[in-house]
């Protein structure tokens, strides 16, 4: 048990380190899109930082939850952990994270030819 709570924890530290350098990267890096307004980039910002913390909340309890599964001899109860793991998920990211990016609020006005 030691051993896999030690690899758990390294990887899902490497995976939130690596999150962290693709937020640093879109923040700070150079604007892929030279066209693209300050107001839609910051937008797209958003939506990837809330996105990729997402993930890792997710990813850490489904290990959480893998692990106490295993430890406390539940590995029958995974199915119907997992049907409701992902119904919850589909829930969250259809409901919550895709409002953030609609079609409606960009601004097209700097595509226009001069």
């Amino acid at each position: 048990m030691g051993s896999k709570a030690t690899s758990v924890i390294a990887v899902l530290t490497c995976g939130n380190l690596f999150f962290a350098a693709i937020i640093l990267w879109n923040i700070y890096g150079k604007k892929l899109d030279p066209y693209q307004s300050n107001k839609d980039r910051n937008c797209q910002i958003s939506l990837t930082e809330k996105l990729l913390i997402f993930i890792s909340i997710a990813a850490t309890v489904f290990l959480m939850m893998s692990i106490i599964l295993d430890v406390y001899y539940l590995d029958h109860l995974m199915p119907t952990f997992l049907s409701l793991y992902y119904v919850l998920l589909a829930i969250i990211r259809f409901q919550v994270l895709t409002p953030v990016l609609q079609i409606d609020d960009t601004d097209f006005e700097v595509y226009k030819v001069q």
